[in-house]
């Protein structure tokens, strides 16, 4: 059976192998046979004494942590994208530490608390592509994540940095994108991209 101060050396000894993310799961097998109640009794004491911080009802995040493991862990069907990884990339400057931009199929979520703030938008699963896999986490080719970026600014999504000038288009495949857009069927979205590329602005 375990106890409070068993229970605090688990989450620390499991915690490098999860990368800092844990699931309800997760903390149940970590915990062994113990009641719901004392299951629960215990999360909210490692709450309190700031070991594990809740992210979404059935999962949590210690102080160290990635992420990108972490967006990954909470919508499997998604990738990370956007001004995440242009900044991975460095063609843009860098981003708020605390905000993981990723697309997935099905409904947008955002999750936050004091520590992060994962963005999820939705997109169709026929745009759900140019993607690698890297560790178990899907991140967008940066080609990708740039046409992703241009795809939500034009439906409202709000940048902390500027198009025209933030963006180092010379670490761009221009024929990567173009061939991407084939699968676009809005002609004024790719007519913008188009002009983007070709420094029309």
């Amino acid at each position: 059976m375990v106890d409070l101060i068993s229970a605090i050396q688990k989450i620390e000894a499991f915690s490098k192998a999860q990368a800092g993310v844990f699931s309800l799961s997760d903390i149940k097998n970590i915990f062994g046979v113990i009641s719901r109640d004392k299951l629960f009794r215990y999360i909210g004491i490692l709450e309190q004494k700031e070991i594990l911080f809740r992210v979404k009802r059935g999962f949590y995040i210690t102080k160290v942590f990635d992420p990108y493991v972490l967006s990954q862990r909470i919508a499997p069907d998604s990738y990370i994208s956007c001004a995440t990884v242009l900044a991975k990339e460095m063609i843009i400057g860098t981003i708020p530490q605390k905000i993981i931009t990723a697309v997935k199929t099905g409904p947008g979520r955002v999750y936050k608390n004091d520590i992060i703030t994962v963005k999820h938008f939705k997109i169709t699963p026929e745009l759900y592509f140019g993607y690698t896999n890297e560790g178990g986490v899907q991140f967008a080719v940066k080609e990708k994540a740039f046409i992703d970026t241009l795809y939500y600014y034009t439906k409202g999504m709000k940048l902390f940095f500027d198009i025209y000038s933030d963006i180092n288009y010379d670490l761009l495949d221009k024929e990567i994108i173009l061939n991407y857009l084939g699968k676009y069927k809005n002609k004024r979205f790719i007519s913008f991209v188009r002009n983007l590329l070709n420094g029309n602005f």
